[in-house]
């Protein structure tokens, strides 16, 4: 006899920047991370530094899923509207979620990105900008294309660009 799939709970209906910015070191140090597989994910990440909401002097490694949810729900409510509005995060958020293919992700995140008020053709814009972002930076860094000249190429077209763009449109 299985037993029951519990309900999933939401942890927060906000998606925002923390003003709490970690370092690496600090998230291992704060949150005692000390074993191989969890101390290599960050090691291995290839990321400098995590926002995050979290009391450095109560962040505990051993957190239950009840205190990461009320941690998530307090962080959510305290931080409201930031420098990128919902909607945007939102419209990140599903670009990312669609190339992680995670069904609950993307179902939160067309949601939260409709409920602020984006447009089917916005969302089907995100999910596109994602793969095409995935699938140029996949074909770069396999043609292991030089970074410094890539680097002056891209400054070079921006600046055309730049110089050459038509008023921008009405939002």
């Amino acid at each position: 006899m299985s037993m029951p799939t519990p309900m999933a709970r939401i942890a927060a209906v906000a998606t925002a920047s923390p003003s709490t910015r970690f370092t690496q070191d600090e998230v291992l140090a704060v949150f005692g991370y000390d074993d191989p597989q969890r101390r290599g994910f960050f090691e291995r990440s290839d990321i400098e530094g995590r926002y995050m909401y979290v009391d450095r002097d109560h962040a505990r490694a051993d957190e239950s899923v009840d205190d990461l949810h009320a941690r998530f729900q307090a962080g959510a409510l305290e931080l409201g509207e930031t420098a990128i509005p919902n909607r945007y995060k939102e419209l990140i958020g599903l670009a990312v979620a669609a190339h992680l293919k995670c069904r609950y992700c993307i179902y939160f995140h067309t949601r939260a990105a409709q409920a602020f008020g984006a447009t089917d053709e916005q969302l089907r814009e995100a999910c596109a900008m994602g793969g095409l972002t995935v699938l140029y930076s996949n074909a770069i860094t396999g043609m292991q294309i030089d970074l410094e000249r890539f680097k002056q190429e891209v400054d070079r077209a921006i600046e055309y660009v730049t110089e050459h763009a038509a008023a921008p449109a009405p939002h």
